[in-house]
């Protein structure tokens, strides 16, 4: 599956979204519904971890910004924030940039950019329970 999205942890707190090395925009859209689905059908707030075999240094081919759209247009209200794992520091400044320019993410930021599931792990573990 190019699109993989499964819960971390039993407490169902955090839900990894991993990113086979070719996917298509299609692809991230129902990987988005699939956990959408996930983190709505539980009464607590959830972590997203996203991460990709190749670090996100190559995104499919088309239009991305009105996938990010949909996407930041239909976030689940207990989605806390979204850790975005990419290891390249030039990589994570250009996709912040792209997702920054959409205007329900101006308003809302949810997206966190990490170079490691490690760092991302982390910074969940430092947040307080809200």
């Amino acid at each position: 599956m190019p699109v993989d999205v499964r819960w971390y942890n039993d407490a169902q707190t955090i839900l990894l979204v991993h990113y086979s090395e070719r996917w298509t925009w299609e692809e991230y859209a129902a990987a988005f519904d699939e956990a959408k689905g996930m983190i709505e059908s539980v009464a607590h707030d959830v972590f997203v971890v996203q991460y990709s075999d190749t670090g996100f240094k190559a995104l499919p081919l088309g239009a991305a910004l009105p996938h990010m759209k949909y996407v930041s247009e239909r976030r689940p209200k207990n989605m806390v924030k979204s850790f975005i794992v990419i290891e390249a520091e030039l990589a994570r400044n250009f996709i912040a940039m792209m997702i920054g320019v959409l205007p329900a993410n101006r308003e809302r930021q949810p997206n966190i950019f990490v170079a490691s599931i490690e760092e991302a792990l982390a910074q969940i573990a430092e947040t307080p329970a809200g």
